[in-house]
């Protein structure tokens, strides 16, 4: 044998890991037929060894217990999720700082612990183990799939009866369409006049954008977009009567458009400063986040939204999922006075 392949010996007077542990367990054995005071010196320390071994593999079983009153650090949750194989820093973030706590105060007896990140919520609420979830893309959307399962699992438990692969084919679909979308939102008074605008407009398809998509990837899916009715033009003019809505499914329409492709850039100029104000308190009010009472629309697209704006005074909104650095913010309002 080369020298390269001998084994290390252990030095003189040195004992191997496995025998120093068959002879802290012949220790051990001996202390326990013996009452305290008889105990050898190294009886004694191998007996306390392996006590304090004990309570420490206690103590680490109980923290991973559903039950179990540890709180977890928000550090050790994101590792944990890290670990689970999500991959978005914000929705990771997301989860841990505002979905999981919410989920916590609405339903008793739900504790911030290590087994509501290792396992899930729906799983320590059904009380069993959290199932794999295949890794990869999911077409139509910009997340890897355990994200979005983080998503739908921490964020969409009100909706009990509705499974992740279904709450996955009614995003696609709520993204396709401002009309559909509308529904969702509230919008009693749309109708078949607000679908037909929705048919005449170009319409986003969330097909062909990849997670970690470039500012090329980008331009080239916003290019390749197309409307049911008029085919491939790029510029659309939409004239209706006052108080027929165009504006609020104009600014749905826009919604749609972040959701699917979060670095554009999109622009909405009323004609005062009064009306451009209240457009973007319209659209922002979809998307800042109410943790505790969170709207459906938040439900499905809960990584879109944002802190409220107390003041309510700001123009822009800044998408969290944009991850190519453009300067330009994600919606932003003006008017012809400004």
């Amino acid at each position: 044998m080369s020298e390269e392949m001998k084994p290390t010996p252990v030095g003189e007077g040195e004992v191997s890991p496995a025998a120093a542990k068959e002879i802290a367990a012949v220790l051990v054995a001996s202390a326990r037929k013996k009452k305290a005071v008889e105990r050898t010196s190294a009886e004694t320390q191998a007996i306390k060894d392996y006590n304090r071994k004990q309570k420490k593999a206690s103590r680490s079983k109980q923290r991973d217990q559903a039950g179990s009153d540890n709180k977890i650090k928000q550090k050790e949750a994101i590792e944990i999720l890290l670990e689970r194989g999500l991959r978005n820093r914000h929705v990771i973030d997301f989860c841990v700082n505002i979905l999981a706590p919410a989920a916590c105060r609405n339903n008793s007896g739900i504790p911030y612990n290590r087994h509501l990140f290792s396992q899930g919520l729906r799983a320590t609420l059904n009380g069993s183990e959290l199932p794999e979830i295949e890794d990869g893309e999911v077409e139509g959307d910009i997340l890897y799939r355990r994200d979005l399962y983080a998503l739908w699992d921490y964020g969409f438990w009100r909706q009990a009866d509705v499974s992740f692969d279904q709450w996955l084919a009614d995003r696609l679909r709520l993204k396709s369409s401002a009309y559909e979308l509308s529904k969702l939102l509230g919008k009693e008074d749309f109708g078949q006049k607000h679908e037909e605008w929705t048919a005449f407009a170009p319409r986003w398809n969330p097909q062909g954008l990849r997670p970690g998509y470039t500012q090329r990837e980008a331009l080239a899916w916003l290019n390749s977009q197309r409307s049911d009715i008029e085919g491939d033009k790029k510029r659309y003019l939409l004239v209706a009567s006052r108080n027929s809505m165009k504006s609020t499914w104009a600014r749905i329409h826009a919604l749609c458009l972040t959701i699917i492709c979060p670095d554009s850039s999109i622009l909405i100029v009323s004609e005062t400063n009064k009306l451009s104000k209240k457009a973007m308190r319209e659209l922002k009010g979809y998307l800042e986040m109410q943790p505790n009472n969170p709207s459906l629309f938040q439900q499905f697209f809960g990584e879109f939204t944002v802190p409220a704006d107390d003041s309510g005074q700001s123009q822009t909104y800044e998408n969290p999922l944009a991850h190519l650095g453009l300067p330009q913010s994600a919606c932003e309002s003006s008017s012809m006075e400004a």
